[in-house]
């Protein structure tokens, strides 16, 4: 799974079958727009080529009343730029279901992809998300609650992730990057489930 940004518009690719990634195997790619009717998707039909991309030129667009000019949004940009930086954990249930290299995969390319969102020029701001460390756990650790009740699911992470990550304490996991000279905490913790 990855996709390419061109200007507004995202091409997302991925297997045609739900199988793994496999080099020479058929591709599907779609194309998604930011518009301001909402989103509009559209999926590439495999047929005779293994990919391709459906235009849609001759396609009537409906217009709303009062929207014969286009309303103009000015931005400025700040001299400052924001680093956020991020820890990333993976309960065991999403490593166990996608497997650990998957799992990675596919957090680093939701990752990338608010990446990009953040470098969009109408936030007046440059902010860049760092990963500063990503957790893919095997095991749920005996101080962590993992369930279907949210808000003591959160309660628990936060308890949780600031014994691990909110000071100097440098735990090896599955995936980690150095903390750096100063071993500096981090901004934001992030909990992705199954």
């Amino acid at each position: 799974m990855g996709f390419i940004q061109l200007n507004e518009d995202f091409i997302f690719i991925e297997p045609f079958n739900d199988t793994m990634a496999i080099l020479g195997h058929p591709h599907r790619l779609y194309r998604q727009k930011r518009s301001t009717e909402g989103k509009v998707r559209e999926k590439s039909a495999l047929h005779s080529h293994p990919c391709g991309v459906i235009s849609d030129k001759g396609r009537q667009r409906s217009k709303k009343p009062g929207e014969n000019r286009r309303e103009r949004r000015y931005s400025y940009k700040l001299p400052q730029e924001y680093n956020i930086e991020t820890v990333v954990v993976a309960d065991p249930a999403m490593v166990s279901y996608h497997g650990a290299d998957a799992a990675r995969r596919f957090i680093l390319t939701i990752l990338n992809m608010v990446f990009n969102l953040f470098q969009h020029k109408s936030l007046g701001v440059q902010v860049h998300l760092r990963v500063i460390k990503l957790v893919l756990l095997h095991e749920t650790p005996a101080d962590l609650y993992i369930g279907h009740h949210g808000e003591k699911m959160l309660e628990s992470f936060c308890k949780w992730q600031h014994e691990e990550f909110g000071r100097k304490n440098d735990i090896h996991l599955e995936m980690s990057t150095s903390w750096g000279e100063d071993g500096a905490s981090v901004d934001a913790a992030i909990l992705i489930t199954r």
